[in-house]
C-alpha cells in the first residue's frame, strides 16, 4: 500500500518543524550557555551541555517520527500526540511571560510556529488515509 498524502504532508510538516528547531536552537544556545555560566558551569561544560542537548532532542525526535511515519507504530503515535499536546499546554505561560516582560513578542513566534505545526502534524495522522494506512502496516514486519 502507497504512503498516503496525509503522511506525505505529515513529513513536510515535520522537516520544517525540525528547521525551525535547529534555528532556534542555534540562536538559544549562547543564552543557555549564558544562562548555565550565572550558576559557575565553566564554558566549555556549559556550551557542550546546551549542544548535546539540542542534538538529543533533535535525535529523539527524528526517531519518534519514524516509528510514526515509517512504521505506524501505535505507541509512537501517542507519544507524539502527547509530546505536542504539552506543547500546546504550555503555550499561555509562553504568551504570559512576554506579555509581562520587555522581550518583543517576535521572540515567541518560532515557538509559537511550532506549536500550530505540531497541531497541523496530529490532524494529518487523523486524517482517513493515513488512519486506513496505519491499520495495513498492524502486523507487517517492514512497511514501505
Amino acid at each position: 500500500m502507497m504512503r498516503p498524502k496525509s503522511l506525505e504532508w505529515f513529513d513536510r510538516i515535520f522537516y520544517v518543524s525540525m528547521a525551525i528547531l535547529l534555528g532556534t536552537g542555534y540562536l538559544n544556545l549562547t543564552g543557555i550557555r549564558d544562562q548555565m555560566m550565572e550558576q559557575h558551569v565553566d564554558d566549555y561544560t556549559a556550551l557542550w551541555t546546551a549542544a548535546l542537548s539540542l542534538l538529543l532532542n533533535i535525535g529523539v525526535t527524528t526517531l519518534n517520527w519514524y516509528f510514526v511515519s515509517r512504521r505506524g507504530n501505535k505507541i509512537a503515535i501517542v507519544l507524539w500526540i502527547i509530546i505536542n499536546l504539552f506543547s500546546v499546554l504550555t503555550l499561555p505561560k509562553l504568551i504570559k511571560v512576554v506579555a509581562l516582560s520587555d522581550v518583543p513578542f517576535v521572540a515567541i513566534a518560532p515557538s509559537l510556529l511550532g506549536t500550530f505545526l505540531a497541531c497541523a502534524s496530529v490532524v494529518m495522522l487523523f486524517q482517513r488515509d493515513a488512519q486506513n494506512w496505519f491499520k495495513a502496516q498492524q502486523g507487517k514486519k517492514d512497511p514501505q
